[in-house]
């Protein structure tokens, strides 16, 4: 019995000694205190993790009916701050960024477009990610139709390229055509792009741009002069502190204007450990 109990006890101390372990080698984010210390930016929000296999279009779906309390508080929230990161001129032309692939940029840029719908204020989203179409590929679009390309080459007029989600309401400008790696960063540094920039600025209330990641490739650098605030995705729990610090570096040797940072896939069950924002399990309380 003396040894069964002492086996126990050497078996919970080795036990607890590994968690601190991991936790002390742990090189992500889990808390708002944590990525704002580090990192010198203001959080804007988190939004939460939904379930891997959730596709974007019942994402969409939860927000716009508000099924999901949680989400839809936290979108209201990152609306909020966003719309807030600079009381004297509040930004219309917005980025969306991260340090690397899939961090939640294109799911937080349609959440963020139908939250601005929701408060009455017209929102469109610039599909600039010319080497993934998750938006183009999202909606079924004919073969046919006209795009951001159609609009730059002086083909195809605005009103004729958006798309209108027709459940949100939000509108989408992608890229027509498949695949295409090159000339992405000659375009987007192009007078005729920064033209219809302008443009969508007088047309809408707020024009969202999404982006490559920062570490993969130089267009969010480019695209980050024609934007009001760009808004820098972390993923939690995920994304490495050092990947986060190199984009922001790269972000800053272009002066881009970094609004703050948004806590991407946060898992509010596991972080109950560390700060992110009480509210939501408040909220899920009250509704339980």
């Amino acid at each position: 019995m003396r040894s069964v109990a002492l086996a126990s006890i050497a078996g919970l101390l080795a036990g607890v000694g590994l968690v601190f372990l991991l936790e002390k080698l742990n090189n992500t984010y889990r808390s708002h205190t944590d990525i704002e210390a580090k990192s010198g930016l203001a959080v804007l929000g988190s939004i939460p993790h939904v379930g891997r296999r959730r596709r974007l279009g019942k994402l969409m779906d939860k927000v716009t009916t508000e099924s999901d309390p949680a989400l839809s508080e936290a979108v209201r929230n990152l609306r909020t701050s966003v719309f807030y990161s600079n009381i004297d001129q509040p930004p219309k032309v917005i980025m969306l960024t991260s340090s690397v692939p899939a961090e939640g940029k294109t799911t937080t840029a349609m959440l963020l477009a139908i939250a601005s719908q929701q408060m009455e204020r017209s929102a469109i989203i610039v599909d600039c990610d010319f080497r993934r179409r998750t938006l183009g590929s999202l909606f079924e679009f004919d073969a046919d139709r006209p795009g951001l390309l159609g609009v730059l080459e002086g083909s195809s007029p605005v009103s004729e390229a958006v798309y209108r989600e027709p459940k949100s309401g939000v509108h989408v400008l992608a890229r027509e055509g498949a695949h295409m790696q090159n000339n992405s960063a000659d375009i987007f540094a192009s007078k005729r792009f920064k033209k219809m920039i302008e443009e969508l600025r007088v047309r809408y209330d707020l024009v969202i741009i999404d982006t490559p990641p920062v570490l993969a490739v130089s267009d969010a650098r480019i695209l980050a002069q024609v934007a009001d605030a760009v808004v820098y995705l972390v993923r939690w729990n995920k994304t490495p502190q050092e990947a986060v610090t190199e984009g922001l570096r790269v972000l800053a040797s272009v002066h881009a204007k970094v609004a703050g940072v948004v806590l991407s896939f946060v898992n509010h069950r596991q972080s109950t450990n560390y700060y992110i924002d009480k509210r939501y399990y408040r909220l899920k309380k009250q509704k339980a």
